[in-house]
């Protein structure tokens, strides 16, 4: 097996949580795939999923609590200069 790392920062959070400004990274290969578009079930289905669409990859269905990874959010804003 080879041993691959990304430069990218990377965490891991559950399916229910993506948000369409998160980026799907492989952690095998290094690759990242930036997400368009993330629906969640209506609560109280059995089975509930996460229907996502990303950029190349197309449409993926996820279990609801499927860890994945993703390229490291940056909560704090950036400072944008004065106008």
């Amino acid at each position: 097996m080879t041993d691959r790392h990304t430069a990218l920062a990377t965490e891991q959070v559950r399916a229910w949580d993506l948000r369409p400004t998160d980026t799907l990274v492989d952690p095998d290969l290094g690759v990242a795939f930036p997400i368009a578009t993330v629906n969640v079930d209506e609560p109280g289905r059995a089975g509930r999923r996460v229907h996502i669409a990303a950029v190349v990859l197309g449409a993926r269905t996820l279990p609801l609590n499927q860890f994945v990874t993703i390229a490291k959010r940056d909560d704090t804003p950036t400072p944008r200069p004065p106008t």
